[in-house]
């Protein structure tokens, strides 16, 4: 779980410095980023499933316990895998159409002529200098 989403956070964040930095459109960004992406992602998964390749193929004394779940985080690592290179960048794509289009800046402020309700006008004072 924690390699898949580190793997499909960082192909997203690549993605978005894409579009921001580049200024390019979601698709283009998509595909300049996935194959700079593919070979970080599949060595860390390929590193995986060889780690976990020994245990599952385990035979002797305790392997009964080990087989079934080293064949679990095969299986898990290689949908996650395929998630992260397929799944991800299509759902992005399909979701970056809700994002909100920058507003443009608002003009300034108009100088005030009147005070606000809140701003206190200077009260009169008597000769005395009581107010």
């Amino acid at each position: 779980m924690g390699i898949a989403k580190k793997n499909s956070i960082l192909l997203v964040e690549f993605t978005n410095q894409k579009r921001l930095l580049d200024g390019l459109p979601v698709r283009e960004a998509l595909l300049e980023a996935g194959p700079i992406r593919l070979r970080p992602i599949l060595m860390t998964s390929v590193a995986t499933l060889a780690a976990a390749l020994p245990p599952a193929l385990a035979i002797g004394p305790g392997s009964e316990s080990r087989i079934p779940m080293a064949i679990t985080i095969l299986g898990g690592v290689t949908v996650s895998t395929f998630f992260t290179l397929l799944v991800v960048p299509a759902a992005y794509r399909v979701l970056a159409r809700l994002e909100r289009k920058p507003r443009p800046p608002s003009p300034p402020a108009r100088e005030r002529s009147a005070p606000m309700v809140w701003e206190h006008a200077e009260t009169p004072q008597s000769p005395d200098g009581i107010p």
